[in-house]
């Protein structure tokens, strides 16, 4: 195919419809002394003197070890060595497109197990082939809400306990459709409060909150999204909420942790209709944020709705086993408006590390990696509340994150101690304006006893 530029005319036509004289018009928010050509950029460097001007910089990179308590969305988790072994073998760093399954039967195969294991695990009737990451997948589970009630219901009814990132995903997903996204604001149904809805430290986010949510669901409700364990680390009663839900014509969509079900509960026992996740605890590497994954599982009921892809297995003529990309076909991707999603491309080099850390580890180390978790952080919950100036609220129930009350801005004590070479959790005044006194702390299995009483008395000498 040939590349024909724009025409001389055509760039008139543009410039006119815009506004503007000339295309150099269209910088002038941009100071003149940095406009090209005129860069002051330094003199060229040589292959070798760059590589090492890389390096210099690489060398400011604070390691995550296991004096790192973040969270907030990404953990540090072991990864083990046969992961990214597997996954970085030539048969699969080169397989073609799901597109053509007859050209990618190895690849369309791992989505396979993938699919197969996640349903295992949310206790779901059917999971596709991932979405980009974990607000990506609440975002669609609204959308997918919303069509399923073919345009009769356009409210979406939001946990202050998810996770504000993926709220702000979300009402950029949404924001065009005339969706109303709304929070609880002192029990009240508010789309004004979506954003603020998490910034006052007493607002109910655990049980009181399900109730609220429940009884302000109505006719005009396409569903309700939870988080469990939610973006602070507490755990979730879900059990009764889908069956009230249900009764109004409501969905239930709970975005979940994996590592948390390897000891918990799965969202579908508790009735969940649209089940999602960050996949990152399941063998990716932090990387700075991503790529990561997005879980997405539904039930049988809403499987025509669902986004993204879907890979089956069936039988060919000859009666051999061969997988497809099923219930939908390669035009889905490509129908606009008419198209149950606009994501058409999947994360499948993170779905199969999934695949194989998830095989790796079996049921019974998964269950031992949650329960490394859980029994850690509440011993780093326990010790830090014995700190003067520190508490930890003991009346909620959490995973591997808790809520520290600290006596002097969270921010101060991030910086303190990651010059010490320890990071020591998220600084919730970062998203919520009256939670600058809390610190939100994340525990697992790569942090040993002696990680966390280094910890403990880093907090204490620098409060």
């Amino acid at each position: 195919m040939g590349y024909v530029a724009n025409t001389n005319a055509d760039k008139r036509a543009m410039l006119e419809s815009i506004g503007v004289n000339s295309i150099a018009d269209l910088f002038t928010d941009v100071p003149e002394e940095h406009r090209f050509p005129e860069l002051p950029l330094p003199p060229p460097l040589s292959e070798l003197d760059v590589s090492r001007e890389i390096e210099a910089l690489s060398e400011r990179n604070m390691r995550v070890s296991g004096m790192s308590f973040l969270g907030g969305g990404a953990w540090n988790h072991f990864i083990p060595r046969a992961v990214p072994y597997l996954a970085s073998r030539s048969e699969f760093a080169t397989a073609y497109t799901p597109y053509q399954p007859e050209a990618s039967q190895g690849t369309l195969q791992a989505l396979f197990e993938y699919q197969s294991m996640l349903c295992e695990l949310l206790g779901m009737e059917v999971v596709n082939a991932s979405h980009y990451d974990g607000a990506t997948s609440v975002a669609e589970a609204a959308l997918m809400a919303v069509n399923a009630a073919r345009g009769k219901r356009k409210k979406v009814l939001v946990s202050g306990g998810l996770h504000p990132q993926y709220r702000s995903v979300m009402q950029t997903y949404l924001q065009a459709m005339q969706v109303k996204l709304m929070a609880l604001s002192a029990g009240i149904a508010s789309a004004e409060a979506f954003h603020s809805a998490g910034g006052s430290p007493d607002y109910p986010f655990g049980q009181a909150e399900l109730k609220q949510l429940a009884a302000a669901a109505d006719e005009e409700t396409a569903c309700v999204i939870v988080q469990n364990p939610d973006f602070f680390g507490s755990i979730r009663d879900l059990a009764g909420l889908a069956d009230e839900l249900h009764a109004k014509g409501v969905l239930l969509v709970v975005h979940t942790d994996p590592i948390y079900l390897g000891l918990f509960r799965p969202p579908g026992a508790d009735g969940a209709d649209i089940v999602t996740g960050e996949g990152q605890p399941l063998g990716i590497d932090l990387s700075f944020g991503g790529p990561y994954l997005g879980i997405f599982g539904c039930t049988k009921k809403l499987v025509r709705r669902m986004p993204g892809r879907l890979t089956g297995q069936t039988t060919d003529t000859e009666g051999t086993r061969g997988f497809v990309l099923t219930l939908n076909t390669r035009e889905q991707h490509i129908r606009r408006e008419k198209a149950t999603s606009n994501i058409c491309t999947n994360q499948g080099l993170m779905a199969l590390r999934a695949s194989i850390y998830l095989a790796l580890m079996g049921q019974a180390g998964l269950r031992e990696v949650a329960s490394l978790c859980y029994h850690k952080s509440h011993y780093a919950a326990a010790e830090i509340d014995k700190l003067t100036g520190f508490a930890v609220p003991d009346d909620i129930r959490f995973f591997r994150e808790f809520v520290v009350q600290v006596p002097i801005p969270a921010a101060e004590i991030v910086k303190g101690l990651s010059q010490q070479g320890i990071v020591p959790g998220l600084d919730l005044g970062r998203y919520f304006s009256g939670r600058r006194n809390e610190l939100l702390v994340a525990v697992t299995e790569m942090n040993t006893k002696d990680d966390i009483d280094a910890l403990v008395s880093a907090l204490e000498n620098v409060a």
